[in-house]
């Protein structure tokens, strides 16, 4: 993880950009390092200096000449670390580095501070995250960005909006959230095997059409379920939702209450009283957030998935 540096780190990558950026008056110069510092050190800061440019001297990256007071300390940077400086540099210009290292910095963040996604922590503002990429934070932007990026793939929820930040200002982290940090992997390679583990059969989206039940609060062109019937579609997905719990891994209590969500839900569906919709979108939700913070499996994963692209084309708002 790439959101807290190490003070020793801080160090080194100081000290190689400050002999990186030096630029002598005289050809051949070999600058005191104190003076590129440009501040006054006590006895404990420059023995942790001293140090750093030490262990970069054993590494090949700077040549180091020491002198019994730390003042006179002279160093200049190797080939070797001018091209670990530029490298350095390179990364933090990349925008697929960016953004990787802010997916696995929110999502640690949210880790150490909750790992079982039961309370909301600051993500924005002042207060928030500050996630670095070799030494340079990152834009506050770009976090925002990513963090509502990662809401659209189940990893993390979105709590609290404000209209001068991008992204949410609180989140918190799913059971999905959770499995991907835990794997090791990036989000990308996660998320890829979350794919390819899932099985064969999907929601055909396409176009509304025909439907027998007039319940999405905005329907475009291009989409339609595989029926052409959107209550049948979450009929569908109801039923399958109930015949999949003995291998969902989910709690007993958990178990029985989505059993009788769903006969609810079924029971709406059948009626579509004015007060249905409300019910059955607040149930459907309900049901797919036991699953995903509850669910042990790739089954799980992809009835969740396939339960929010079918009410994300129907028009529903899914939490």
């Amino acid at each position: 993880m790439e959101d807290v540096v190490s003070d020793s780190h801080s160090r080194r990558i100081q000290a190689l950009e400050l002999l990186y950026d030096h630029a002598p008056e005289n050809a051949g110069e070999i600058p005191h390092f104190v003076d590129l510092l440009g501040e006054t050190l006590d006895d404990h800061a420059e023995d942790l200096w001293r140090g750093t440019l030490r262990l970069l001297d054993g590494q090949g990256l700077i040549k180091l000449a020491e002198t019994m007071g730390f003042g006179g300390n002279a160093a200049y940077l190797t080939d070797a670390g001018r091209a670990e400086v530029e490298e350095r540099r390179r990364r933090r210009a990349n925008p697929a580095e960016m953004r990787s290292a802010a997916e696995r910095g929110i999502l640690q963040y949210l880790y150490q501070e909750d790992p079982h996604g039961t309370a909301w922590t600051q993500l924005r503002g002042d207060d928030g995250i500050k996630i670095h990429l070799e030494g340079s934070i990152l834009p506050d932007s770009l976090v925002g960005r990513v963090a509502e990026q990662l809401k659209e793939a189940g990893l993390i929820e979105g709590g609290s909006y404000v209209a001068e930040f991008e992204g949410p200002l609180t989140a918190r982290l799913t059971g999905l959230g959770q499995r991907c940090i835990e794997s090791g992997v990036s989000v990308e390679e996660f998320l890829n095997k979350q794919r390819q583990a899932q099985p064969g059969h999907v929601f055909h989206i396409g176009t509304i059409s025909g439907s027998n039940l007039n319940w999405g609060d905005h329907v475009t062109q291009n989409a339609t379920t595989s029926s052409g019937l959107v209550g049948d579609e979450l009929r569908q997905l109801v039923q399958a939702i109930v015949q999949a719990l003995p291998v969902l891994g989910l709690p007993d209590e958990d178990a029985e209450a989505i059993r009788r969500d769903s006969e609810v839900i079924e029971g709406e569906l059948q009626h579509q009283t004015p007060e249905s919709k409300g019910i059955v979108r607040a149930m459907l939700n309900r049901n797919l957030n036991r699953i995903l913070a509850e669910g042990e499996n790739q089954l799980a994963l992809y009835l969740v998935a396939s339960a929010k692209v079918l009410l994300r084309n129907i028009g529903w708002d899914v939490e």
